[in-house]
């Protein structure tokens, strides 16, 4: 399996740069599943512009289910409305 995920990761990182969508990154900062570099390599060469990049200190793995996912929602939700007055 973690073969297979490093794969995709990889492989993201190599197109990032020709992606042109907008995105929004959520990290937890106590997040010990995901590579932080990881996520921060593949914000750096995202390749559109509109590109948000949030870190949650007292964050986990799973945001929406954790004691920050008021914060996440509200972060989302914030995001999403922003992108639909442009």
């Amino acid at each position: 399996f973690m073969s297979h995920l490093s794969w995709h990761i990889l492989k993201a990182r190599k197109q990032a740069k020709r992606i042109q969508t907008p995105v929004l990154m959520l990290m937890g900062e106590d997040d010990r599943v995901t590579d932080h570099r990881e996520t921060m390599v593949l914000y750096r060469d995202w390749g559109h512009m509109d590109k948000h990049l949030v870190e949650f200190p007292t964050g986990y793995h799973s945001l929406l289910f954790d004691p920050v996912s008021p914060q996440v929602i509200c972060t989302i939700s914030n995001w999403v409305e922003s992108l639909v007055t442009k």
